[in-house]
């Protein structure tokens, strides 16, 4: 969804409070904040280009309820498409994006430094990202700014990784997230059910089934129930082909 045509939706207010700039000691202290924090950095103008994005965190709007704006303007299709490989990676807990303004100075080679996002596993610190095409990121002046980051918070005990479109593009996976990520916003008790419908059904086939031999229980309750099953890791997928009737998920 393009921000042109998102105009009536409402997007979250930057936050413009001090308390989201820290200098790059106080790491971690930022990232205790970002949990819960607006968003720092509000995309406008030119920046972005026509590709920026809202995207809205379901793993946020669940784990946080109205505790946090779970509604995000991002710079491009990108970070919105490694916002969908998170929302369905099990390992990880929740995500923000671009929360806080990191200042460095002359001894750590850098002057600030806007992650683009914050990343909470279940049982692993939390690490920063910072999203890349690959030929961008492979450009001499973007390599050494990354080591000097790198360097920067690795002194502090944190890691930062560098995401590129030849980790995030993978397809058909990508597409299938696409496709299945409108279902997660279901009310939780329904996406439970379907979840233990399908579960329930692929353990009568043996443990794994194609799209056609699971029509029987209804597309909703099968997509519903594969999308909470993607994200809570009890389900899986080959995504050895595209979404359709020949399309293979078993049970983890």
């Amino acid at each position: 969804m393009t921000l042109s045509s998102a105009k009536r939706t409402r997007a979250p207010k930057r936050n413009t409070s001090h308390q989201s700039v820290f200098p790059v000691e106080d790491i971690h202290k930022a990232i205790e904040s970002a949990r819960r924090s607006p968003q720092f950095r509000i995309p406008h103008g030119r920046q972005g280009g026509p590709a920026k994005v809202l995207h809205s965190s379901q793993k946020a709007r669940k784990m946080l309820g109205d505790e946090k704006d779970y509604l995000n303007i991002l710079e491009g299709r990108l970070e919105a498409d490694y916002c969908l490989t998170l929302e369905f990676d099990p390992e990880i807990e929740v995500y923000v994006c671009q929360p806080c303004k990191l200042l460095g100075g002359l001894e750590h080679g850098f002057t600030s430094f806007t992650p683009d996002h914050i990343v909470f596993p279940h049982s692993a610190p939390a690490y920063v990202v910072d999203c890349k095409p690959k030929q961008v990121a492979e450009a001499r002046i973007h390599r050494d700014r990354h080591a000097v980051l790198r360097q920067a918070l690795a002194a502090q005990g944190v890691e930062f990784r560098v995401v590129t479109d030849e980790v995030i593009r993978i397809q058909p996976r990508l597409d299938a997230y696409r496709f299945l990520y409108g279902y997660l916003s279901a009310p939780e008790h329904d996406l439970n059910k379907s979840k233990f419908t399908l579960e329930r059904e692929l353990k009568f086939l043996g443990g794994t089934a194609q799209m056609k031999e699971l029509r029987h229980l209804g597309q909703d309750t099968v997509r519903h129930g594969m999308a909470c099953g993607l994200v809570s890791g009890s389900i899986v997928a080959s995504f050895s082909t595209t979404y359709g009737p020949n399309f293979e998920i078993s049970l983890a």
